[in-house]
């Protein structure tokens, strides 16, 4: 219980610091504890603090960004929902060899749930088709989600080890966010 409050904690903090990919497109670094709650989590209590980070990040942003109720709804449901079905493929009964493969694909399933349901969110608010947002999402965010979920394979080694060694796990986040945010920054400038 515990180790879930924290990543909803770090979930928080993520919405606090997004990297504006394009007109209306934020991505946050909350891949990252989305995916150790699928993995380190038993499922309904990873889809319930999902939901909980999702929903405490949304309304603390929300006054400055403008965001409506149904955008908050939205956002929050598909988090649940996405972190449900990692969360699943990540706690499926397996052999130990098998289980990396597990963990993998728990990683495959929150990334392809996140991009195939971003035009949930994006096409209200930029009236884009859902394809083009896809595409464009998918260009545009693709290291920045390869990094995050890299980052969270490297948390769950280290959390296999001591748990309380997940905090460590703050400083490479942060190097990637601020390597990708000056990067982001530098290609709005050409």
């Amino acid at each position: 219980m515990l180790l879930a409050l924290g990543l909803v904690g770090a979930t928080v903090v993520a919405y606090r610091f997004p990297l504006h990919l394009r007109r209306k497109t934020k991505v946050y670094m909350s891949s990252v504890p989305f995916y150790l709650l699928a993995v380190l989590v038993p499922p309904p209590l990873a889809a319930t603090a999902a939901g909980a980070g999702a929903l405490l990040g949304e309304l603390s942003v929300r006054a400055q960004r403008g965001t409506l109720p149904g955008d908050v709804a939205s956002e929050v449901g598909r988090r649940v929902l996405v972190v449900l079905l990692g969360a699943l493929v990540a706690h499926l009964p397996a052999e130990a060899a098998l289980h990396t493969v597990l963990l993998v694909g728990a990683a495959l399933v929150l990334g392809a749930g996140d991009l195939l349901s971003c035009p949930l969110v994006l096409a209200p608010m930029s009236g884009e088709p859902p394809l083009q947002i896809i595409g464009a999402v998918a260009r545009q965010a693709s290291l920045l989600e390869g990094a995050q979920y890299l980052l969270g394979l490297l948390g769950l080694l280290v959390a296999s080890r001591q748990l309380w060694a997940l905090a460590v796990l703050a400083l490479p986040t942060a190097l990637v966010y601020l390597s990708l945010r000056t990067s982001v920054q530098a290609g709005d400038a050409q």
